[in-house]
């Protein structure tokens, strides 16, 4: 194997020289800030000090020009229809035989970069006479300015794939998800068509670290597809995405839940009484500081009602009688769930959460839900109803994620805690399953669903497939150190629904009962998980396709390195992002880019 060594960067003026002798145009530096500041060029250094791939200043460079440019030559080449608009267009001249003309406001920067990838590595420019020659108009796409026009169907194809507008992930389809870190459902279009560009249809892949699967779902409609999490909860949501519902059976659904989810919420409202309805008195009542501040103290004290929690202080508000006889009646009914999970009421999360992730009365609306869940929900459709459900309970938490309880030391954050825990949870629950039938259907393509570790499933996917040659496997790791197993444990235990230990300030289960990753600890561990990783990938013969980003654990540098060093053939794809939390851009964070690393044994 070749040494790991850095991988090699141009500056601009090295991009312009490669750029020239590659597109037989004279580009100097100008023309390569200009397609720089248009994100065409990928810039992996910073606006003063570019950093810029070879590849990339072989395959994504020319000369950006005009509309002016465009409408000039449109007066002279052959097929323009009549009464064409080429306003707001920029002209991308590839060569001096072909250019292409695009609107920026209708085309994604990762469209056009895929395009003109296709039409550099599939032969498609012309060899010889004059771009102003002939235009061919791309329906919903770019024009192509050519020499001739015999590739036109070729370049229609190239396009639709280019842009994989199919694959991009619905309203609808966000909704019956949780919104998680690093979630690919902004981005599954530009995922798909880099794969699609690398991979013929209907070869088989291995979504490896599932997460939503979202990526999952658009592979379907081209590939059989073998998802895979660690996570019980991410396992579960991948098997998600192969469940299609119509309008007439999620009502269905939704009226033969009403009756359990009834029976369950009327047992925990007398049992909980006296806190519910001081909660009601918050949550409705006026919100000078003194009631904020009694609230305050109320969701302090009125928590974790668990047998091995004894509060460490008393409460003005929430008194200490009242207190001890619901500890006691509560921590006998978690003691019977221990022994038996099926027994109503259900009220895991109003025990362990309550006042602490989401409102007393939204968790006892969770509660209800999975208890209705687990009398009526058949199992082929239970995937979806699952997912569907932990997005609605996520949608209404009272914070982003479940490291911590979420801080409300101020006055305006009570009033935004109030006002987040007013939120129903089965209203929600009840408006994404209604709309689960707006998600096109599934693919036709096979999933299959495993949840193990990468390494094992890994060699499941091999066996499965040992008698085909071309396969790939596609790798959403985690790149920070987050430990999403406590960023999510509350997914996994509402699935369980065990009764586990509600250690730490998390809450968290018992450690042996959290999924675990080598890839979210310190930069070395995670350096030789990748290394291990990528040496699996290459033994059983498969195409890797790695999703990664600047700015995460490893850098880009090294895993290009590590690439390089055991495959034969290393591709780069990038797509502009914007940073968000919880679906919330971080405005001051600004944008980085989204890499698919393509590797080839």
């Amino acid at each position: 194997m070749k040494a790991e060594e850095p991988h090699i960067f141009l500056t601009v003026e090295e991009a312009a020289a490669v750029a020239s002798r590659s597109t037989g145009l004279e580009i100097g530096r100008t023309n390569v800030q200009q397609l720089l500041e248009g994100a065409i060029l990928p810039n992996f250094g910073t606006a003063k000090e570019p950093r810029i791939l070879p590849e990339h200043a072989e395959l994504l460079t020319g000369i950006l020009g005009t509309e002016i440019e465009v409408m000039v030559a449109s007066l002279r080449a052959v097929g323009v229809p009549a009464g064409c608009d080429f306003n707001g267009h920029e002209l991308l001249q590839l060569c001096p035989q072909m250019a292409i003309s695009f609107n920026p406001e209708h085309h994604t920067v990762t469209a056009i970069q895929a395009f003109v990838r296709a039409l550099r590595s599939s032969k498609l420019l012309p060899d010889q006479g004059d771009w102003r020659r002939t235009m061919t108009a791309i329906q919903n796409g770019p024009s192509v300015w050519a020499s001739e026009r015999s590739n036109g169907v070729r370049w229609e194809s190239a396009w639709r794939v280019a842009e994989s507008r199919e694959a991009k992930t619905s309203a609808a389809e966000s909704l019956c998800t949780p919104m998680l870190f690093g979630s690919k459902g902004r981005i599954s279009s530009f995922v798909v068509s880099s794969i699609r560009q690398n991979l013929r249809d209907g070869a088989p892949v291995c979504d490896l670290m599932a997460g939503t699967g979202l990526v999952t779902r658009h592979l379907l409609p081209f590939y059989p597809v073998l998802a895979n999490d660690a996570a019980l909860f991410a396992s579960r949501l991948a098997a998600s995405q192969a469940v299609d519902i119509d309008h007439p059976r999620t009502m269905a659904l939704l009226g033969a839940m009403r009756a359990p989810f009834d029976e369950n919420y009327l047992a925990l409202k007398e049992v909980f009484k006296p806190a519910l309805a001081l909660e009601d008195e918050f949550l409705l009542g006026g919100l000078s500081s003194r009631r904020l501040a009694e609230y305050r103290d109320f969701v302090s004290a009125c928590t974790r009602f668990v047998p091995e929690y004894r509060p460490s202080a008393g409460s003005a508000v929430w008194k200490s009688d009242v207190d001890g006889g619901l500890r006691a009646r509560v921590g006998e009914l978690v003691q019977r769930g221990r022994r038996s999970a099926k027994e109503p009421p259900f009220l895991l999360t109003t025990a362990y959460w309550g006042n602490c992730y989401f409102g007393l009365r939204q968790a006892a609306e969770i509660d209800s839900l999975r208890f209705a869940l687990e009398r009526v929900v058949p199992p082929k459709e239970r995937p979806l109803i699952e997912a569907i459900f932990l997005s609605a309970a996520d949608a209404c938490a009272s914070g982003p994620h479940y490291a911590q309880p979420p801080k409300a030391d101020g006055d305006p954050q009570i009033k935004q805690l109030i006002e987040k825990r007013a939120t129903g949870v089965f209203p929600e629950f009840e408006l994404r399953l209604s709309l689960a039938c707006k998600r096109a259907p599934a693919g036709a393509h096979g999933l299959s669903v495993t949840n193990m570790p990468w390494a094992a499933a890994l060699r499941e996917f091999a066996a499965r497939n040992a008698d085909i040659q071309e396969k790939a496997v596609y790798v959403d790791p985690p790149y920070t150190r987050l430990q999403y197993s406590r960023f999510y444990h509350v997914f996994d235990t509402l699935l369980r629904y065990d009764y586990p230990a509600c250690e730490r300030n998390g809450r968290t289960s018992e450690n042996e009962k959290r999924f675990s990753s080598a890839f979210d600890r310190r930069e070395s561990t995670v350096l030789e998980e990748f290394r291990n990783l990528f040496g699996s990938v290459r033994g059983i013969g498969a195409t890797l396709f790695l999703s990664c980003f600047t700015g995460g654990t490893v850098g880009f540098e090294r895993l290009m390195a590590l690439a390089e060093n055991q495959f034969g053939c290393v591709q780069v794809y990038t797509a502009p992002l914007q940073h968000h939390s919880q679906g919330v851009p971080l405005h001051e964070r600004g944008h980085r880019l989204e890499i698919l690393i393509v590797a080839r044994p």
